[in-house]
């Protein structure tokens, strides 16, 4: 049977506040089991829980987690925590009411391999609690392991041996000894774990972000446990009630036997302090032998003062004056302490260690920053108040010729522009410091143009391409080989004759970091160029004769040339002719290249003027033997053209809008008879523009 069981005895606001489970072995298979349950006492006295009054069950499980036994552990014997917080000198709030309720049972288990887990499980806790989610909502459960006779003959666990202060101070440092006792001297090792829940042995508690098991309250520096010791230490920054857990882990001859824990609720609160002794941390370990204490201490009344340096070559080594300064008689560690109130009821005391060694303060000064790259060396020195045995490490950057030093003198190159940070680390006896600095190197200005061809055709005009970089503004100087100079920062220039042209621009920065940069010389050749020309005859003509011819007249080592006469159609000839379909002004082009592949182009224009014709013959003979044998009317410089024939009647025979396509004296695939018959035809006329309409009459001749 699997162990299921949750006992809850939580009434008013009374709840469970912490708890812890363990045994002692005292021979014959015989264990005295002892529960500690603590409770929340301030509204009422409720049961600690079980099933009779005042009862609790303990579960036996084996190392499979099945139920064995259940065992009552009777009434506990209660008695109610002092509520104290380890400081006389605190006026204690009302508020917080804790009771202790302690079982203890006699069992006998006889030896089974894997051990015993004992396990007591309950509700509820405090629903205020802070750093659990719906914290009234989850229980507790304790539990111990008896390890089986393959692990060991006999065990008993550890068990702490006081319970925290009910109070902890907000703002005041903790520091408890959660110390176990182990009656078998087994060794132990303390650490924060999560706490368990009530609803099963196996489930802990769910923690509210950003709190858990190693984080279980908000403290600065955080809550730690030493895990040799068992002291716990801390300083809460907030006011509320957080559970913590501390888990002991029992070793026998290094090896792991068991694990005990117990949790707790610290509550943390804004106390009242009558009086508390204080001085300030020195700022430095290395001060000098003469040292400064700034009394921190605070009191409701007035305060006396008893300082005692620890300075064992001495006795003269105290004060009793508010911020005493002391001269120690040689370097070293010494333990202060300042008794606030000595030999009175409330008094109070700390105890810190100060470092006594000589001054520490290095320096070290950057050169004039921004430097510049074109002189690239610069010099730093570490300075300052130090011991000659004082050593340094000194980080220039990766950039940088040495990148690390020791030496308190650097001469440093850097061959690259950019942005270095300086790290410097240096250590006196027990003392160290650190000095970062950054330096900026300024590179050296860049003179480029990016678009220069090796070869341009006469004349080749270019508007230059300037990619110069610099981190100052700079001043530019165009110099080119035939005379012409330029002061824009990117100029349009044009190379002719044909020839070698050289351009050179200089760039000239002030600033910080004043430059003179030259560029490369660039080189540019320049090939002559063809020249297109041809003459059209006749340059102007009729659509009667559209024919037009072309003479090529271009020089200069034509390799190529290609005319478009504007109506779509090319020729490569150097002459040539051409028809033209239509009237219009045509944009003809000659396009020649030489041996250099220069290349030129011309345009002219031809026209064709248009010309009108419409005649309409006035008789037909559609026999089929190729003479007149279609109504057609002969046309020039008409377009939108239609056509209709008519019989007497006026009935519509034929309709066309082609010029090319005439009558043929048929009407639905059958011959028309002899007769005359009306036409009327609508067409614009290209010379005048005008849209016309005419009719007219025709007579078709039927011969056999």
């Amino acid at each position: 049977m699997a162990l299921s069981l949750l006992l809850c005895a939580e009434s008013g606001a009374t709840h469970i506040v912490g708890g812890e489970l363990y045994y002692d072995f005292i021979g014959a298979n015989n264990y005295r089991v002892t529960l500690k349950l603590y409770r929340d006492c301030l509204n009422g006295q409720p049961n600690f829980g079980g099933l009779g009054e005042g009862d609790a069950i303990l579960n036996v499980t084996n190392y499979n987690k099945d139920l064995i036994f259940q065992f009552i552990l009777g009434v506990p014997v209660v008695t109610k925590v002092p509520a104290n917080t380890n400081n006389p000198c605190m006026k204690y709030p009302n508020g917080v009411c804790v009771e202790e309720g302690v079982y203890t049972k006699t069992v006998t288990l006889p030896p089974i391999m894997g051990g015993y887990f004992l396990v007591y499980e309950t509700c509820c806790r405090n629903g205020s609690i802070l750093n659990l989610i719906a914290p009234s909502g989850q229980g507790s459960t304790y539990k111990a392991y008896i390890p089986g006779p393959e692990k060991a003959p006999f065990n008993s666990s550890p068990h702490f041996n006081t319970y925290p202060s009910l109070y902890v101070c907000q703002g005041k440092a903790i520091n408890f000894s959660h110390t176990a006792f182990d009656p078998d001297g087994d060794s132990l090792a303390y650490s924060l774990i999560p706490a368990y829940n009530g609803l099963s042995s196996d489930t802990l508690v769910q923690y509210k972000a950003p709190f858990g098991g190693t984080y279980p309250m908000t403290s600065n520096p955080p809550l730690f446990i030493n895990p040799n010791s068992g002291n716990i230490t801390g300083f809460p920054t907030m006011i509320g009630q957080f559970v913590v857990c501390i888990q002991v882990r029992e070793y026998r001859n290094g090896k792991l036997l068991s694990r005990h824990y117990r949790d707790f609720q610290y509550n943390v609160i804004s106390c009242n302090i009558l009086v508390d002794a204080g001085f300030a941390d020195q700022p430095s370990k290395c001060m000098g032998t003469s040292m400064t204490f700034q009394n921190q201490s605070f009191s409701n009344f007035g305060m006396t003062y008893l300082w005692n340096f620890g300075d064992a070559t001495t006795n003269a080594d105290t004060s009793n004056i508010l911020n005493p300064t002391y001269l120690f008689a040689d370097s070293g560690k010494y333990l202060v302490t300042l008794v606030v109130n000595p030999g009175l009821p409330c008094a109070d005391s700390v105890k810190k260690y100060v470092y006594v060694y000589p001054q520490f303060k290095p320096q070290f000064s950057v050169p004039p920053n921004p430097s510049c790259l074109k002189t690239n060396t610069l010099t730093y020195n570490i300075t300052g108040t130090m011991q000659p045995t004082a050593t340094f490490t000194s980080y220039f950057g990766s950039g940088a010729i040495p990148s690390v030093s020791n030496s308190k003198t650097n001469t440093v190159v850097y061959n690259a522009p950019g942005t270095y940070y300086i790290k410097i680390y240096g250590k006196q006896f027990v003392c160290a410091d650190s000095l970062i600095d950054s330096m900026v190197i300024i590179g050296r200005p860049t003179a480029q143009v990016d678009n220069l061809p090796a070869t341009v055709c006469d004349p080749g005009t270019l508007k230059f391409l300037n990619n110069s970089t610099s981190e100052y503004p700079c001043n530019f100087v165009w110099t080119v080989s035939n005379g012409q100079t330029y002061y824009e920062a990117q100029p349009t220039h044009t190379f002719s004759p044909p020839g070698t042209h050289s351009v050179l621009l200089t760039i000239y920065r002030g600033g910080a970091c004043p430059d003179t940069i030259l560029s490369p010389i660039y080189e540019v050749t320049v090939f002559p160029s063809p020249k297109a020309d041809f003459v059209a005859t006749p340059s102007i003509t009729s659509i009667f004769d559209p024919e037009i011819y072309f003479e090529s007249t271009s020089v200069g080592g034509i390799v190529y040339m290609n005319y478009d006469f504007g109506d779509g159609v090319l020729s490569p000839y150097l002459n040539d002719k051409h028809r033209y379909a239509h009237p219009g002004v045509y944009k003809v082009s000659q396009t020649v290249i030489n041996n250099f592949d220069c290349e030129d182009v011309i345009f002219k224009d031809v026209i064709i003027e248009a010309e009108f014709r419409f005649w309409v013959p006035n008789a037909f003979t559609p026999s089929a033997d190729g003479l007149n044998d279609v109504f057609i009317p002969i046309t020039i410089g008409v377009t939108d053209y239609k056509m209709d024939i008519f019989n007497r009647e006026g009935q519509k025979l034929f309709t066309t809008y082609s010029l090319a396509k005439g009558w043929d004296g048929m009407y639905k695939g059958a011959p028309c008879k002899q007769d005359t018959y009306i036409w009327k035809a609508s067409y614009t006329n290209e010379v005048t523009k005008k849209y016309v309409t005419e009719t007219g009459h025709v007579t078709l001749f039927n011969q056999e």
